[in-house]
């Protein structure tokens, strides 16, 4: 049901209680994953089932804290414009739209947004050598823009 790519994931697995009911059986499991081999997918599997879903979900439940914590520092929530900032967009992530995308400006000002084709949530997976490649070029850019040539 997880680690899939766009192509092959339920057409309503971001809808409220789908994934529920594929878990539970009540709509059926699309089948083994289009993004990793079994053996990848079993070592997720056994680290869950042994530790739960902790790591993972963890900074979602510490949103709270962390802007408390923010708050009570004073810290500014915009970026300063001098901070380099690669934001890497796939072009079917349901969360990365363009006007959501717009919206982060006025928080990261200084964002560079490469778009990835044929790509999803799973980016690093589904097109790891095109991302791979993204970030490379990028910091060998800011490299060869800050540091003086010698």
């Amino acid at each position: 049901m997880f680690y899939r790519s766009y192509k092959t994931v339920h057409p309503d697995f971001f809808k409220v209680g789908t994934q529920e009911k594929i878990m539970s059986g009540e709509i059926e499991n699309p089948g083994p994953s289009d993004l990793m081999s079994e053996k990848e997918r079993q070592y997720y599997i056994d680290t869950f089932e042994a530790s739960g879903l902790e790591g993972p979900t963890r900074y979602y439940k510490s949103t709270p804290k962390r802007y408390g914590q923010e708050q009570e520092l004073h810290l500014n929530p915009v970026l300063p414009e001098t901070l380099p900032i690669l934001f890497v967009a796939p072009n079917h992530e349901p969360f990365t739209t363009q006007p959501r995308i717009e919206e982060t400006r006025a928080y990261v000002p200084s964002q560079e947004v490469i778009r990835v084709e044929d790509s999803a949530h799973f980016v690093m997976l589904e097109k790891r050598d095109v991302l791979t490649k993204i970030i490379g070029d990028w910091v060998e850019s800011k490299l060869k823009s800050t540091v003086p040539a010698a």
